[in-house]
């Protein structure tokens, strides 16, 4: 018997993806291999006959091998239940046909039961609630499977809820709508999630990405990290724009990651003293520090190093450009980062943006002891390299929006006594019991252990070495890896803790699920305005609402925000 006819549905209307991380998200790459090739691949190991790609026509992107691409017949009118319709006349009138949803990761054991089920009728392949292993917290629909005698059952459910949506009886026609149509509930029950039968229940990391966050949280418990990001800073005039622009970056790109602005006290601006602010409202066991006017697009490498304990401390770039100021009016106002440049200059270590595990941020810290601008980051890289070791150093550029330039002697040097006081952790460098002595001044546990080193291990002999720096021979060998730090196990394919048992088995699958960043507590009227614009700017909805926060005033930002929800 032959297997399957396997048709891979790709030509919804993707609303809610929107352009997140610039394409489609069934041609996203989790792992070094696109969700459509992955999909493919499973598929024809499992067992498929004709593999049937259906995307918008004339889409060649969606050209895969093993598999042929055909152009789905669109109908926008059926609403979602279109992207099941535009496949019907490709559904088998001989055997097993097999609908997979296209924007989901699946794992083997899935593919395997999916493609695999021979018993005669139509079944639904979903998971009812939430995921005990990826963390989603809803109920998803992954596949379909229907024999030649249930295809006018099939298409009748879909054109009814289709009907029901047109009529403004249904929020959605999809997948668990047409589910229970098929199962023969009333109307005016289709809306309410309840399972009855017909239906095989898949885990595991099996996952549906309809949103970014839904990508995004899994990504982070598939690869073990826990993001939490601080942005030191201090309203200023010609600032405040610039900071809004990088919340909103961090936010629109990374939603899973946890967004905090650390502020300093009144008087002398103190970096450190802002950091630390920042860092102590973070949860994240992996830490970015990162500049109010700044952007890299390979801060995700950075983290993935840190995360997987390959490196204690990195940074995701090696240069810096700094763009001028018509440059930077123009990415404010949404164009892109590739203007000119008034300058462009390689890094400083601990500058810009710094990636740490939680105990190296928390056990080495920025000196808070450092008044206006200048030397604290030097002398951060000073400590980091004597305590937690060598640093990873990322290739990608660093952008620097414009904004007036700080006070200071010069651009080498901030204050005689920044100077004075970075003279101190040079004379402590590489002496990590002097260093520790330090860093007691103002910190209550510094980091102790002995500094990172690059461990290697030969697959074929079980051998290790050590190195002080990466060895990039070794890097280039197959038969040699590098392992975790304090030979750690990788954090990454931990199964999430179970449901509690007074949770309902069964949340509404289509609910909205709200962002991983806790929105910051709506702040007193006696608080000073910069609390008022930034408890605002955690609500903004666009990068244009977070740049009219900051030109409103302290009585403007109470009456149009004070009586919001968090």
């Amino acid at each position: 018997m032959s297997g399957p006819t396997v048709i891979v549905i790709c030509a919804g209307e993707a609303t809610r993806w929107g352009g997140h991380r610039g394409t489609p998200k069934h041609l996203l790459a989790p792992e070094g291999e696109r969700l459509l090739d992955r999909t493919v691949r499973l598929a024809r190991e499992y067992g498929a006959g004709r593999v049937l790609v259906v995307s918008k026509p004339g889409d060649t992107r969606y050209e895969v091998d093993g598999a042929k691409r055909v152009d789905a017949r669109l109908t926008p009118s059926n609403a979602d239940a279109d992207k099941f319709l535009s496949s019907r006349h490709l559904w088998s009138e001989e055997g097993r046909t097999v609908v997979l949803y296209g924007d989901v990761w699946f794992d083997d054991d899935a593919m395997a039961r999916i493609l695999r089920d021979e018993r005669r009728e139509w079944l639904m392949w979903c998971r009812p609630g939430p995921s005990t292993v990826t963390g989603a917290t809803s109920g998803e629909c992954f596949a379909i499977g229907f024999w030649p005698e249930h295809h006018t059952e099939y298409e009748t459910a879909l054109h009814r809820v289709a009907s029901l949506w047109r009529a403004g009886l249904l929020r959605r026609c999809g997948g668990w709508e047409t589910y229970r149509a098929m199962c023969g509930v009333p109307d005016a029950s289709l809306r309410t999630h309840r399972m009855h039968s017909r239906y095989e229940v898949i885990d595991g990391w099996t996952e549906d990405f309809d949103k970014p966050l839904d990508y995004e949280r899994w990504l982070d418990r598939r690869r073990g990290r826990s993001v939490s990001v601080v942005i030191p800073w201090r309203p200023a005039p010609g600032r405040e724009r610039a900071h809004a622009w990088v919340l909103q970056r961090w936010r629109e790109h990374f939603p899973s990651w946890q967004v905090v602005t650390g502020r300093a006290p009144d008087g002398p601006w103190r970096k450190g003293a802002a950091v630390r602010d920042g860092l102590a409202r973070t949860s994240g066991s992996t830490v970015i520090v990162a500049d109010a006017d700044v952007w890299c697009d390979s801060v995700e490498e950075a983290v993935d190093e840190v995360a997987g304990g390959r490196a204690r401390w990195a940074m995701p770039h090696k240069l810096v450009r700094r763009l001028t100021e018509e440059a930077t009016e123009k990415v404010l106002r949404g164009g892109p980062l590739d203007g000119a440049t008034v300058e462009t200059h390689r890094g400083m270590p601990g500058g810009g943006m710094v990636v740490l595990a939680r105990a190296v941020a928390t056990g080495v810290p920025m000196d808070p002891g450092f008044e206006g601008w200048g030397q604290e980051d030097e002398a951060w890289a000073v400590a980091l390299e004597t305590l937690a070791g060598p640093m990873w150093r990322g290739t990608a550029d660093l952008v620097h929006l414009w904004h007036p330039p700080a006070d200071r002697l010069n651009r080498r040097v901030g204050s005689p006594e920044s100077q004075a006081r970075l003279g101190r952790y040079l004379e402590a460098r590489d002496r990590p019991d002097t260093m520790r002595a330090l860093l007691a001044e103002f910190c209550t546990s510094p980091l102790e252990g002995s500094p990172m080193t690059y461990r290697y291990r030969n697959a074929n002999t079980g051998d290790e070495v050590e190195y002080s720096h990466p060895n990039a021979r070794l890097e280039m060998l197959p038969n040699w890896s590098r392992v975790p730090v304090d030979d750690e196990p990788e954090p990454v394919h931990e199964p999430a803790p179970a449901v509690p048992e007074t949770a309902s088995p069964h949340p509404e699958p289509e609910a909205e699920q709200s962002g991983a960043q806790a929105t910051i507590g709506r702040p007193p009227v006696s608080e000073p305005k910069a609390r008022w614009v930034e408890y605002a700017l955690g609500l903004a909805q666009d990068s244009d609402e977070a740049a009219e926060i900051t030109t409103l005033t302290k009585a403007q930002l109470i009456d149009r925000y004070g009586s919001k929800e968090n």
